[in-house]
């Protein structure tokens, strides 16, 4: 049997490398890191790994999809190194619509369209709810935080926007690249690498020093980091 190899995806290269060893892009040692920083949590997947990796870390979590939150609840609410909230982070402490779509952790506070400019994704939102919202500078007020990990579906910026980046370190995050097509994407009001790297570099020196993604067919995401210099 023919054994198919494929690409390793962005979130899987990346990710990893980010899990493992992104306080040596700090200058700091591991049992050096403090605060990690979660937004759009999903189920977790990746928070006992960085609990195993940073053993003296304590990892705030947001996730404001109900069903998720309580999978996050279910699997670390005994965990005294993990804080849990059930909200969305956003640029303003208010309530907000979230729009579920029929894809793993590819909800957002954005609105789904995957038919904007002709080009149509497999997805379709199932349900909209109003969730509470909140700004990060709101919710929470370490002195530094090491690591905030963003993975929002679009609405990136929103959260950056909300939150005191002179206290933040590094981030991780899922992107999506500008379409060379001029297609707006999949969320309707949904930022690009481009538009954050304007916003993080000349104002909050946070530079991205890796990207690697993957690319739908339709429209190119992956995951970029960036640290501070």
């Amino acid at each position: 049997m023919k054994v198919i190899e494929y690409p390793r995806p962005g979130y899987d290269t990346i990710q990893k490398d980010i899990e493992n060893g992104f306080h040596t892009l700090i200058g700091k040692k591991s049992e050096d890191i403090r605060a990690i920083v979660i937004v759009g949590a999903c189920r977790g997947e990746e928070i006992p790994r960085l609990l195993n990796r940073y053993p003296k870390s304590t990892i705030t979590a947001f996730e404001c999809y109900p069903e998720y939150y309580n999978s996050l609840v279910k699997s670390f609410g005994n965990e005294p190194r993990v804080l849990l909230y059930n909200e969305a982070i956003q640029d303003k402490d208010q309530d907000v619509e979230f729009h579920q779509i029929d894809g793993i952790g590819c909800g957002s506070i954005l609105k789904f369209d995957g038919s904007q400019g002709g080009k149509t994704l497999p997805y379709k939102i199932v349900e909209t709810i109003t969730v509470r919202g909140y700004k990060l500078s709101s919710k929470i007020n370490p002195d530094e935080i090491d690591l905030l990990w963003i993975d929002v579906q679009g609405a990136e910026m929103k959260v950056l926007e909300g939150a005191d980046l002179s206290k933040v370190n590094s981030i991780f995050c899922e992107v999506h690249t500008r379409p060379s097509s001029g297609d707006p994407g999949p969320y309707k009001g949904q930022c690009y690498l481009d538009q954050l790297e304007e916003y993080l570099k000349p104002t909050h020196s946070l530079h991205s020093i890796g990207l690697d993604g993957w690319d739908t067919k339709v429209y190119e995401q992956g995951n970029s980091f960036w640290v501070k210099l």
